[in-house]
């Protein structure tokens, strides 16, 4: 070290955040009361994919792990086929899980109901 030059302090490596995500908060403990619909009777078949000649929407899923993903649907799919493509997409998420919309927290029911008329265009779906 020399007197006439100002200190330069030494670089230290960088450490960066590497986990996982998580939410702060939880969902209310009425709505986990529901028996979950078990993923492997409800999606049954494979994911067929999106139709670009009609109306399409982009739903964000929120899963498990903390993970997400955002998925092209078209506004005819049925909730079903979200379970469908989560099951293809994502074999490794075998547990039975509850499809819940992010706000208000509520359950999602009605699992022939389309996108359109279960009011999910442009949602974001948490797997629970």
């Amino acid at each position: 070290m020399r007197k006439e030059e100002p200190y330069t302090e030494a670089e230290r490596p960088k450490q960066y955040f590497t986990g996982t995500g998580r939410t702060l908060g939880a969902t209310s403990g009425a709505s986990t009361s529901a028996a979950p619909a078990p993923a492997s009777s409800i999606s049954a078949g494979e994911w067929t994919g999106v139709d670009d000649t009609k109306p399409t929407t982009s739903l964000q899923l929120r899963l498990p792990d903390g993970s997400r993903m955002v998925a092209r649907f078209n506004n005819s799919h049925t909730v079903q086929d979200i379970r469908r493509f989560v099951s293809t997409s994502r074999p490794d998420i075998t547990a039975a899980y509850q499809l819940m919309t992010a706000f208000p927290n509520k359950v999602i029911e009605g699992e022939h109901q389309t996108l359109e008329a279960a009011g999910l265009l442009n949602a974001v779906i948490i797997l629970k």
